[in-house]
């Protein structure tokens, strides 16, 4: 893993000169053309909850865009347990399948960050509670089909991290661009980014693990 000052002009939300930067200009549309120009990296911040071997192949092959065959093993590991029955493993795997190819899911080549860390200190985040969004809908959609709160399987499966990143400015849409200036200016209460393509082992910068957040604001899931 690099240190940032290898990466040459990244914009940080938290650094006073890109915020001047961005204060500099008087529309979002000037800023985003001057943005790619100028930055190279945006860091955000990734949160989710992983496993150990998913830590190492984190960073081993960098973090990847979501896609439904990852997203299918994923939820292989987290929904079905070593005490469930071959009938009912099978029934889990089945309907784990038929959901994420069924043409609904259009969840697919992104990945979410959010440029302000101290969001996740503040305020609790489906991300560290639950892990990717996508597998929300599928535990209650499996919930539907068999006795079972998977929302809990979900809470129990790993631990919670916060991935430190640098994301290539190329990657990530003008419409996001805009929203940081909209951000810094108050005109949008969240900065949240999302890439379109993987990013390289080299592109994190930590693995952060946290404390399981204060979840009683998701009882009801």
């Amino acid at each position: 893993m690099k240190k940032m000052e290898s990466y040459g002009d990244i914009f940080s939300i938290s650094d006073g000169k890109c915020k001047a930067f961005a204060r500099s200009y008087s529309s979002s549309r000037a800023f985003s053309k001057a943005f790619t120009e100028k930055y190279r990296y945006i860091k955000g911040y990734h949160a989710t909850r992983l496993s150990n071997e998913e830590i190492r192949d984190i960073r081993k092959g960098g973090l990847k865009i979501s896609s439904i065959s990852m997203l299918e093993s994923k939820a292989v590991k987290r929904f079905v347990h070593p005490n469930d029955t071959i009938e009912l493993e099978a029934g889990i795997r089945s309907e784990i399948h038929a959901y994420l190819n069924s043409g609904k899911y259009r969840d697919g080549g992104r990945l979410f960050f959010n440029l302000v860390k101290k969001d996740f200190d503040e305020r609790p985040t489906q991300y560290l509670v639950f892990g990717a969004e996508t597998l929300i809908g599928l535990a209650n959609h499996l919930s539907s089909k068999f006795p079972i709160r998977f929302t809990e399987r979900l809470r129990q499966f790993g631990q919670a991290y916060i991935i430190h990143s640098v994301i290539q400015s190329t990657s990530v849409k003008k419409c996001f661009i805009k929203g940081i200036y909209k951000y810094i200016h108050g005109d949008q209460p969240e900065s949240c980014i999302v890439s379109y393509q993987d990013l390289a082992p080299s592109d994190i910068l930590r693995i952060q693990h946290i404390a399981n957040p204060n979840d009683e604001y998701f009882w009801c899931i």
